[in-house]
């Protein structure tokens, strides 16, 4: 539990605060891509926030989190693969199961296995179809 009695935030920072300390209160000594994967997608909107932290906590300071925090929001924000390319690739209708496949490509984005539209459709084709 997070110590803010006493302390006045509005509601959306006392709930960044909440998310962030629940991101970050287990961090392990050797943070490994999916594990840093794993971190940034529960940070949710503070995901530069938890990335920024992290790297200052790793006393290095570098900002390769914080560059991974953006990549990983720009991935998003720029819908490389969305769900209705999904949906045309598979020849399904939505659904949930298109929400795991996209975070199911996502993951494998983060990690560098899938880098481009080419890899994502064989990887579609190959493991999904």
């Amino acid at each position: 539990n997070i110590p803010l009695k006493g302390l006045r935030f509005s509601n959306v920072i006392e709930k960044r605060i909440r998310v962030i300390h629940a991101v970050l209160k287990n961090v392990p000594e050797q943070i490994t891509q999916i594990r840093l994967y794993k971190m940034l997608k529960l940070a949710n909107e503070c995901t530069e926030e938890v990335a920024v932290i992290l790297s200052a906590m790793k006393s290095d300071f570098s900002m390769e989190y914080l560059k991974r925090a953006q990549d990983l929001i720009k991935f998003n924000h720029e819908n490389v693969f969305d769900g209705y390319d999904i949906q045309k690739e598979m020849n399904i209708a939505k659904g949930e199961y298109i929400g795991k496949i996209k975070e199911e490509i996502e993951k494998r984005w983060f990690l560098g296995e899938l880098r481009n539209m080419r890899e994502i459709k064989s990887f579609i084709r190959s493991n999904l179809t």
